[in-house]
């Protein structure tokens, strides 16, 4: 550093030259005023450039200092010589800019070539950081140097050198305080926890702050963050409407400082994980099956944790086939993973239609408003329809009558016909041949109707089995049939024919002669016709015929045995 003083030397023209001294103590009073501001140097600062905010002990910098020339000497480097006896006299006079207080290891930079009035020149130069921490002055201005020479002549005496002479003038450029700390890394205050958003629910997270460094902090978050959040470094805050559900993903919220180090180590980090999920309903199964009159269940809870409390209603999409209790479930966010119970109670009707309701679940509130879940529930029909008889079986006698009566089993949606048949109706009638049914009210007691079954007398001694058939159409009973089996006892004796004491002589007959008809007896009793039948080989020209047996044997036969049977 050189002080804006003025010390032994003179001034001079432009360029170089030499001339004869002056007497001694003329040339002491031209030293002595050499040392003065000289009247055509001004300066003006421009600019600068590179110039750090902060620094490291020790640590180096390069810098651009901008000038320019106001005064109406051109700033570059001249020489004149002089010789006043035996000694020669050179003063050589320069230009630098100068550090006004700290000299940051640089002191100065010398003007090289020239700089005309109005011109500007930059000085670019590197500076070094004091060892110690602390804020310093940086600032600069223009400076004459003067340097006279002297020497002993003739040699080979030794020169004498006058002490310089600086003087330093214009204005000084801007003040700037450089801060020189020693490299300390920024380090997080706290941590970071996990986040668990809703879609479509606002967030606003801030996160922590960190101490330390080296200058400013910046703060940043490296991974891509969930659509529709963002992050503001200057709060340092997460914020914004996530619009679509992410899987839980780390991210790395990172620290650093402002100074050059760019190592690892000079910065700090914190992980932590976003998941972001659709506000849903955890519902314990998506169908159920219940039957008239029974009951079944199942579990709701929520999928994630809400921002307040959340009401869920339950409603059944046909209360007529499908009951709920309770109509209201409510969570809150100490509750909200707790599976609470919905009962299902399916409703008896007199159909028989087995019927599917839809139970509803709305949620609102604690950014569930919208919300929606479902289960589809099956109501079997314990109803059968069906023909209902006073009884499956029935016995009547030949020639005599017999009854069952008939009912639906459940009320019909529009008149019903049932058709009434005998399998065979040579052993049983049946009457009337059709029975007819109208709607009747839920609940009230069925209509009934008779059939009536008559025996058929017939020629034979079996008793016969025999099918009633009914068969329902219209009122959503097509289809829908039954049977009631009926026996028909026979009411015929049975009696066997006899010949009583009836006999057939035993006969002899010659060959070639007529016989005498033989005449067979008649049977009584029996029932109904009688049939007869002889069975043996009559001779060669003999028959028989009804009751007669006559001819002329033609051929001799010995002794053979006929019966005659009833």
């Amino acid at each position: 550093m050189r002080d804006a003083t003025t010390t032994f030397g003179t001034g001079g023209e432009t360029g170089a030259g030499f001339r004869r001294g002056k007497a001694a103590g003329l040339f002491l009073a031209l030293a002595l005023a050499a040392g003065a501001a000289y009247g055509g140097d001004n300066a003006s600062f421009v600019s600068y450039a590179g110039v750090p905010a902060t620094m490291k002990p020790g640590a180096k910098a390069t810098v651009t200092v901008r000038m320019k020339n106001t005064g109406t000497t051109t700033w570059k480097t001249t020489t004149v010589s002089e010789r006043t006896g035996d000694v020669i006299r050179k003063t050589t006079t320069s230009f630098s800019l100068s550090a006004v207080g700290n000299g940051w290891g640089a002191g100065s930079a010398a003007v090289t070539g020239s700089v005309a009035p109005n011109a500007s020149r930059s000085f670019q130069f590197q500076i070094t950081a004091p060892s110690t921490d602390g804020s310093y002055v940086f600032q600069w201005q223009m400076c004459r140097d003067t340097v006279v020479t002297e020497t002993p002549a003739p040699p080979p005496r030794p020169p004498e050198i006058a002490p310089a002479g600086t003087t330093c003038f214009g204005a000084k450029t801007t003040r700037r305080t450089i801060k020189v700390e020693s490299d300390t890394a920024p380090s997080f205050v706290g941590s970071v926890g996990n986040q668990r958003w809703l879609t479509d629910n606002r967030v606003a997270v801030t996160l922590s702050k960190a101490t330390g460094g080296n200058g400013k902090l910046h703060y940043s978050i490296v991974g891509a963050l969930p659509d529709g959040v963002s992050f503001n470094d200057s709060t340092r805050v997460l914020s914004g409407t996530p619009t679509a559900g992410q899987r839980q993903t780390t991210y790395t919220y990172k620290v650093t400082d402002s100074d050059s180090n760019t190592k690892a180590s000079d910065a700090d980090t914190l992980t932590f994980k976003i998941t972001v999920v659709k506000a849903a309903l955890s519902v314990s199964i998506g169908t159920l099956s219940i039957t008239e009159g029974s009951i079944a269940t199942f579990t709701v809870k929520l999928a994630t944790k809400p921002t307040g409390n959340v009401a869920v209603s339950v409603s059944s999409g046909d209360s007529g086939a499908a009951s709920v209790s309770p109509a209201t479930l409510t969570f809150t966010t100490s509750d909200w993973s707790t599976a609470q119970t919905v009962t299902v109670t399916g409703v008896q009707d007199c159909d028989v239609t087995d019927e599917s309701v839809t139970i509803s679940l709305s949620a609102s509130g604690g950014g569930y408003g919208g919300v929606t879940g479902s289960v589809s529930a099956t109501v079997d029909d314990d109803d059968v329809r069906a023909l209902h008889r006073s009884q499956r079986d029935l016995s009547i006698t030949e020639g005599g009558d017999g009854t069952f009566t008939v009912s639906l089993a459940t009320p019909p949606s529009a008149d019903v016909t049932v058709s009434v048949t005998s399998a065979d109706v040579g052993a049983a009638t049946v009457s009337p041949a059709s029975l007819s049914f109208s709607p009747v009210t839920c609940g009230a007691s069925p209509s009934t109707a008779t059939v009536t079954v008559t025996g058929v007398q017939d020629n034979d001694f079996s008793d016969e089995s025999v099918t009633i058939s009914l068969s329902a159409s219209g009122g959503g009973y097509d289809d829908v049939s039954a049977s009631v089996d009926v026996t028909v006892d026979d009411d015929d004796i049975d009696t066997a024919p006899s010949f009583g004491d009836a006999t057939v002589p035993n006969q002899t007959w010659t060959k070639d002669e007529a016989i005498s008809p033989v005449t067979l007896p008649e049977a009584t009793g029996g029932n109904w016709t009688r049939l007869y039948s002889l069975s043996c080989s009559l001779p060669s020209g003999v028959s028989h015929s009804s009751f007669t047996i006559s001819g002329t044997p033609t051929a001799l036969q010995g002794d053979t045995t006929c019966t005659w049977t009833v």
